[in-house]
């Protein structure tokens, strides 16, 4: 069984896992891989390094499923640019569903259908629990994943008057169409505020990991 990994370079190199193993990928792309003993010898965690490139990203998970069989979970820990002002810089959000808006910003007036994908209650439970024993503050919440293009703050601000989301993140909605079109279960694990737990050593992702990886392997 394997476990999809994806994240920004930027957080997966905080990681600091040691014993993770280049694979040789097409293009661009930047995929590791390294075996967790705890979770069992035939047991993978496939690391993809994701930037903003949605269409990168999109190749990138389609080559892995194809590469590697048995593909079970898919952990995807980002960013995320918070628009609820109830979502403080010391909160993990853990999305109850992922919302795309593709069109312009002059068509949201129209009653655009915005198309969304509800996240399962067992991942929710799954990665509820993980945070709660790693003393971590959660909230939940919609999380949209909007054309770059038209992501700026008179955008952002727009959005706020709507009441569409929580929080944006450019790659949700594509990595979690990808684990629903082929039946994978995901788990999304939403940072708000990156720099501070990141950077600053207060998150350890790591452990977040293996508390995760844990619960769908045991």
């Amino acid at each position: 069984m394997n476990t999809i990994l994806i994240g920004t370079p930027k957080i997966i190199n905080s990681l600091g896992i040691k014993e993770k193993k280049i694979v040789n990928a097409p293009g661009e792309l930047s995929i590791e891989i390294y075996n967790d003993k705890k979770i069992g010898k035939n047991n993978n965690v496939i690391i993809f390094n994701a930037d903003q490139n949605l269409v990168k990203t999109r190749v990138g998970l389609k080559w892995i499923y194809n590469k590697f069989p048995h593909i079970n979970d898919i952990i995807n820990i980002a960013e995320i640019v918070p628009i609820n002002e109830m979502i403080l810089k010391n909160h993990i959000l853990i999305p109850k569903r992922i919302l795309s808006l593709c069109d312009s910003p002059i068509e949201w007036n129209l009653e655009i259908k915005i198309p969304s994908i509800l996240i399962h209650q067992s991942s929710q439970d799954a990665l509820r629990n993980t945070i709660y024993e790693n003393n971590l503050d959660f909230i939940y919440g919609d999380v949209l994943s909007i054309n770059q293009l038209h992501n700026n703050a008179r955008i952002m601000n727009e959005l706020k008057n709507y009441n569409i989301c929580d929080g944006l993140n450019n790659l949700a909605y594509i990595v979690n169409e990808f684990a629903e079109i082929n039946k994978i279960s995901i788990f999304n694990f939403f940072i708000g505020s990156p720099s501070k737990y990141i950077l600053n050593k207060k998150l350890n992702i790591n452990l977040i990991i293996k508390c995760l990886l844990n619960k769908i392997y045991q």
